[in-house]
């Protein structure tokens, strides 16, 4: 087991180290230049190439390649171009927001969808089976800055059910900060006022989320459900005399794999679904940081973010290949 984790984490490191070469030349193709844009439209010439200078960017190419380098060896992302903040701690104080929004709408996605896909998959008859389908089919083309665009026009501006897009929680009701997620903080400190106006902030985002989600996922357990059942090994179980529970319990024991494969892809792809609809409602988290970093030209930012949710996207692969490890005494057998 230890053999095996190692292995991914050293494939890792060749993953970040590509992925940073990569944004870092994409980003100094882009047309523009960010010491302009942070000069202002009044900036003159001697200016511009002042802040050039001290953006490092008036510097060879590889020289800055070099610097970047060096700087991310200490884990020193410099500062923003924009906000004049260290870039860690604008990721450590906007990251809080993220976590809550992608942890609520993938636990909603995973509760309700995964189990429907198993009652539709051994029950694949009847009016319910249509309207999954048929939610599962509309679920995976509607794009998901739409349908919060949507769900705030119907929610917040027809029936005024739930607070406005704005932020994470009602002003003056912020809990004190321990983890930054503010829902979890409120428990931790007994505040239910401010508990509840978190929850009513977050129902409409995590539910954009988990809508948009649970039709890929609804659709692959199905789909992999109903080609277990159908597998031989199923139909000798049955010829073998064994009770229905039973088989429906090796059936869901062999589908697994592929459910959670979708669901590691899933996860990381609602990481960067978030960050249109944090820019929808204002969410204040590292999706709409990130947005306002390109629009700005922050290539220290820019880079930042990127490396970081290449990060976080390896070590939910890695989360994965642990649960293949556990689950499939295949893969033990090839690692040994």
């Amino acid at each position: 087991m230890r053999r095996y984790i190692l292995k991914r984490l050293f494939h890792m490191i060749f993953i970040v180290i590509g992925i940073s070469l990569f944004t870092f030349f994409i980003l100094h193709m882009i047309p523009g230049d960010p010491a302009r844009v942070i000069a202002g439209p009044a900036g003159t010439e001697k200016s511009v190439a002042r802040v050039r200078e001290l953006m490092g960017l008036d510097r060879p190419l590889h020289i800055q390649l070099i610097n970047f380098y060096k700087r991310l060896i200490r884990f020193d992302f410099g500062e923003s171009w924009f906000s004049g903040k260290p870039i860690i701690y604008d990721i450590r104080t906007r990251i809080p927001a993220t976590i809550e929004l992608l942890v609520s709408g993938f636990t909603i996605a995973i509760i309700i969808f995964v189990p429907l896909g198993v009652l539709i998959a051994f029950k694949p008859r009847g009016i319910i089976n249509k309207i999954v389908k048929g939610y599962a089919l509309i679920a995976g083309s509607i794009p998901d800055f739409w349908l919060g665009l949507m769900m705030i026009l119907v929610f917040y501006v027809y029936f005024r059910v739930v607070p406005p897009p704005l932020g994470r929680i009602s002003i003056g009701l912020e809990p004190s900060k321990i983890t930054g997620l503010y829902i979890l903080d409120s428990l931790l400190t007994g505040n239910i006022k401010s508990m509840f106006s978190a929850i009513s902030f977050l129902v409409l985002p995590s539910s954009c989320l988990a809508f948009v989600m649970g039709g890929p996922i609804t659709k692959m357990t199905i789909s992999s459900i109903r080609a277990t059942i159908d597998s031989k090994f199923i139909e000798y179980t049955k010829i073998a005399g064994l009770t229905e529970k039973t088989r429906k319990i090796y059936a869901l024991k062999n589908s697994a794999l592929p459910i959670i494969t979708l669901v590691g892809v899933l996860f990381n792809y609602m990481i960067s679904g978030c960050v249109m609809i944090e820019m929808v409602f204002s969410w204040g988290g590292l999706g709409q940081y990130a947005v306002l970093s390109i629009i700005n030209k922050d290539y220290n930012t820019i880079q930042a973010i990127v490396i970081f949710m290449a990060v976080i996207a390896s070590l939910i692969y890695l989360f994965v290949d642990i649960l293949y490890f556990l689950i499939d005494p295949r893969i033990k057998e090839i690692e040994v």
